[in-house]
């Protein structure tokens, strides 16, 4: 019985710890735009810039096989980090007004004019 809960708190410490790494991980992400444009922090913030975006998105969907050992506001938190994820792969989600307008005829050349000139 002992070799089972040592091995459920194991299991907690490493899940609370892998939640707070990708809070961590998604906090940054977020804060990118406003991190100082300091030299230390140069190579982090081009390896975040132009690095994959989806790798944000499997470490925070690496926390549901750690969802029975997480607390409750962790838990309650989740969804925030899953949001912070979906924005850092920016999607680029058309604007909802032009989804209703109608659409736009090509342009036709075919009445174009040239000026003429008096002088030959």
């Amino acid at each position: 019985m002992s070799l089972i809960l040592t091995k459920n708190n194991i299991l907690k410490k490493i899940g609370c710890s892998y939640f707070v790494i990708s809070f961590i991980l998604s906090l940054a992400v977020t804060l990118l735009p406003w991190w100082p444009t300091n030299e230390i922090l140069t190579i982090p913030k081009y390896a975040l810039l132009f690095g994959p975006r989806w790798w944000l998105l499997i470490i925070v969907v690496g926390l549901f096989t750690f969802w029975r050992y997480l607390k409750q506001w962790q838990l309650k938190t989740y969804p925030i980090l899953i949001l912070l994820s979906f924005n850092y792969l920016d999607f680029q989600l058309p604007v909802t007004g032009s989804l209703f307008s109608p659409p736009v005829s090509p342009v036709s050349y075919t009445h174009l004019t040239l000026p003429t000139s008096d002088l030959v």
